[in-house]
């Protein structure tokens, strides 16, 4: 089966098969600029794009099961699909605002309700599950604040606390977005000197960063392996820089 997938703003979603070593068209459109994809269960993946909707593609049946719904006024940011609880999909846009659906119910004839909404003062670039299956979410803005919220699957979230982290990239470095370490228990972030910034997440303070004189570039994107002994930070340059 496919290892990786990949969306773009042209349009298309597309499929590694390692095995192979080739990647395979799954779907096309030359009217949806895709800004963000999330991978769901049973070979659902979700796509969203700049004016702020959000469509179903199923990789089983090679066509979209899900109709245009509108998830954000503007641009969708990211998406993310709980690990612990796989109805649960998170939103961040453009407008301000990170959201949370119950897939089980988005749809027509929901008409795009979400189950619970969370406003920032500006423009959310990431909001991404725990991979613990805790359900608390990590969300990035750019009013440099990375927030943590417990309590997502439960009628009342709460905001366990925002660390402080500067995330004004400007026009010419991409955006960052915070992740997780693969317990939970971390934060992983780029910085503007070029670093990688680690935070905990219990607490929210410093635990260090990683950098190298062969880092040159700011690493807007990283991620962990599963086993945690290695992160992968992607630069503004083009280059992965994997530290151990």
């Amino acid at each position: 089966p496919p290892s990786v997938h990949s969306a773009s703003y042209d349009g298309s979603l597309r499929a590694l098969h390692a095995s192979r070593s080739e990647w395979s068209l799954l779907y096309s459109s030359s009217d949806m600029e895709i800004s963000a994809m999330a991978l769901g269960p049973t070979g659902s993946v979700w796509l969203a794009s700049n004016d702020g909707s959000a469509i179903t593609f199923d990789e089983r049946a090679g066509k979209v099961v899900q109709s245009p719904v509108a998830l954000h006024s503007r641009k969708v940011n990211t998406l993310s699909v709980c690990c612990g609880r796989g109805h649960l999909l998170a939103s961040a846009g453009s407008d301000n605002l990170v959201r949370v659906w119950d897939l089980r119910q988005l749809g027509a004839k929901a008409k795009g309700v979400a189950v619970h909404e969370l406003p920032h003062s500006k423009s959310t670039q990431a909001a991404e599950w725990s991979p613990d299956g805790s359900s608390s979410l990590l969300t990035t803005c750019y009013d440099d604040r990375l927030r943590i919220f417990d309590g997502i699957h439960s009628a009342a979230p709460t905001e366990r606390h925002a660390i402080k982290h500067c995330c004004q990239t400007g026009r010419w470095v991409v955006p960052f977005r915070a992740t997780w370490s693969p317990a939970g228990d971390g934060v992983v972030v780029g910085g503007l000197r070029r670093t990688a910034e680690l935070y905990a997440a219990a607490g929210g303070g410093r635990l260090g960063a990683l950098s190298s004189e062969l880092m040159t570039a700011i690493p807007s994107r990283n991620t962990c392996h599963p086993s945690g002994r290695a992160v992968a930070c992607a630069t503004n340059s083009g280059r992965i820089h994997v530290y151990r």
